[in-house]
């Protein structure tokens, strides 16, 4: 859903560089703030409170990746293969 909140300069202006040093969007940082104040408002936790602060400075690609390597991964391999088919 798409609305228009209005903010004083100085905090857009924290919000943006908030998001751009985290590698998240602005609708993102504003929309976590809001459901982690709407939780403490309700007297619940956020769940977002578990999250670590390295989690969130993590850029965005990563912290949708989940689970382990395989053991025999080469990783060099892969990520060179990574790149010549990113870089053709």
């Amino acid at each position: 859903m798409e609305t228009t909140v209005k903010l004083d300069d100085e905090l857009f202006a924290e919000a943006k560089h908030f998001a751009k040093r985290s590698h998240r969007s602005l609708s993102e940082v504003v929309a976590e703030a809001l459901h982690e104040k709407l939780s403490r408002a309700n007297g619940q936790a956020s769940p977002k409170q578990n999250v670590s602060s390295f989690n969130l400075e993590l850029h965005p690609d990563i912290r949708r990746l989940t689970g382990l390597a395989p053991a025999g991964l080469d990783a060099e391999t892969v990520y060179h293969e990574h790149l010549a088919r990113r870089h053709k």
